[in-house]
């Protein structure tokens, strides 16, 4: 089950984190997707992926734009452009 709180999702499995990302508020209305981690036993499952989802999904639902300043967070907007509204402009993929 995904869980959001604290500037932070996670994935726990048995108990244990085994994926999750913290996006910190940097400004009003602004988080930064600073940090993704991927347990090393649970990598290559797309766990991370499926963590980015939700938090694209509650930035929207809660109106906030992000920097994506996590290199896994960078590529994943760049890999879904179509999910590059939530991000700020400087942080965009020119077309």
């Amino acid at each position: 089950m995904i869980t959001i709180e604290n500037q932070m999702i996670y994935l726990k499995e048995e108990g244990l984190v085994i994926a999750y990302a913290t996006f910190p508020l940097v400004e009003e209305g602004v988080v930064n997707i600073n940090h993704t981690f991927t347990h090393p036993s649970k990598r290559g499952q797309g766990l991370a992926k499926r963590i980015l989802d939700e938090l694209y999904i509650y930035l929207k639902k809660n109106n906030l734009k992000a920097l994506a300043s996590c290199s896994y967070a960078d590529v994943y907007f760049k890999r879904y452009p179509e999910k590059q509204d939530v991000l700020v402009e400087k942080n965009k993929e020119k077309k």
